[in-house]
């Protein structure tokens, strides 16, 4: 399921690039994929938001004690 899902936000973040460059739909230039690909890194970088929200002491009660 994670796969495909990257597949799909991969593919809709390319067809965005296509429209913001103004290429032909279809026929994804080098810069489309270079777009593309900062949209998906853009996207990625907001989980860091929400790790950093956690609290401190989070997941420490799935750790195995030492």
């Amino acid at each position: 399921m994670n796969a495909g899902m990257g597949i799909a936000v991969g593919g809709l973040a390319l067809s965005v690039a296509e429209i913001l460059n103004g290429s032909t739909p279809g026929l994804a230039a080098l810069h489309d994929f270079r777009i593309a690909f900062w949209i998906v890194a853009g996207l990625a970088l907001l989980a860091i938001v929400d790790c950093v929200a956690l609290p401190p002491g989070a997941g420490a009660r799935v750790l195995k004690a030492r």
